[in-house]
């Protein structure tokens, strides 16, 4: 495990054990790229996904490819981990589930994909802009079959042709 060193200013710094760092990248933008309204909302969902918010913290915007880590308070670390599998496979607590689906919908609107790490642990991937969409097939308009016409005679009447 290696320590993260960020500069909290000009001559001290704070150290943060990678185990307890969760990570949103996101490949389509990089900090001085993406719009501050919608890094907002990004975060904001990956919150909730995260949930236990007393003990999730904001730890930095790493450079490169947006990157936002999320540090997580040592006593809530199992239970956050039991959560983010839960979410993984389609379970945990609602509020979760409707956050991993917006993440997903914002990299789609953002054209981008997008995964959840902690430390070298690929935990969640969005697929984003490479995600599969049903194409909507219009209204289809077939006539109803008791409208059906019949060529050369009326409706429910048969012609005979006598030699």
């Amino acid at each position: 495990m290696q320590p993260v060193i960020i500069r909290a200013g000009k001559d001290s710094a704070v150290v943060i054990a990678s185990e307890g760092v969760y990570e949103l990248h996101i490949d389509s933008f990089t900090p001085g790229t993406i719009p501050m309204s919608r890094l907002g909302g990004y975060m904001a969902s990956f919150a909730e996904l995260l949930g236990h918010s007393e003990h999730v913290h904001f730890a930095r915007l790493k450079p490169g490819s947006l990157s936002v880590a999320a540090l997580v308070d040592e006593i809530a670390q199992r239970k956050l981990d039991k959560r983010v599998d839960e979410v993984r496979y389609g379970g945990g607590p609602p509020p979760s589930r409707k956050a991993l689906r917006e993440i997903d919908e914002k990299l789609a609107e953002d054209n981008a994909v997008g995964r959840i790490v902690r430390g070298t642990a690929k935990l969640i991937e969005f697929p984003g802009r490479t995600r599969h969409v049903e194409e909507k097939l219009g209204p289809i308009e077939q006539p109803a079959p008791w409208m059906a016409r019949s060529s050369g005679s009326a409706a429910g009447t048969r012609r005979s042709t006598s030699t």
